[in-house]
């Protein structure tokens, strides 16, 4: 991946992505589809800042959202995941916290990122909360799972201030 924002969003969550997989490994096969589904999210949400910050912003909204197809499509396939897992099924609560991870890449659709971004804490934390309690409990791979993707999320936070805090980063036009 070339050098800019994507990048830097790669590298900030690589170390939660490789954690996440190893949760994987131990939840089992169940979990190999969603959770290639988040990763690759994450690449393209990267791949989509680094083309984004190469490119002169398109002026009509309707072409920005064409260039965010591949990101939203990749963001539902996760989400699809979650829809119908009965409550009482252990791993549904791994899907609904990845679900809630990704419901903060809205923020790449906003103007004010940062508002997006700290509205969602709240009600990923609430759905980690039964995972750690399971793994309080019991197996510490639920544990693992729930600090894996609250780290994630806090580092995602930090990239938003830090890198797009008024949105994705267009290149500038610099010609007269």
């Amino acid at each position: 991946m070339d050098e800019g924002p994507g990048k830097k969003l790669s590298e900030a969550v690589a170390v939660e992505l490789e954690d996440l997989q190893r949760c994987g490994d131990i939840l089992g096969d169940r979990m190999k589809a969603p959770l290639n589904a988040f990763t690759n999210t994450i690449e393209e949400v990267a791949q989509f800042l680094n083309i984004a910050s190469a490119t002169i912003m398109p002026a009509e909204r309707d072409d920005r959202m064409k260039m965010l197809d591949s990101v939203a499509e990749r963001m539902e396939v996760v989400s699809e995941f979650s829809v119908g897992v009965l409550p009482e099924d252990p791993l549904g609560h791994h899907l609904r916290a990845l679900e809630g991870v990704i419901k903060t890449l809205v923020w790449l659709l906003s103007s004010d990122p940062l508002s997006i971004v700290k509205k969602e804490k709240e009600p990923l934390l609430e759905k980690l909360r039964p995972l750690r309690r399971k793994g309080e409990t019991g197996d510490p791979v639920h544990m693992d799972w729930a600090n894996a993707l609250e780290s994630m999320y806090d580092k995602i936070e930090r990239f938003v201030i830090a890198e797009c805090p008024d949105g994705v980063v267009w290149r500038i036009d610099t010609k007269p």
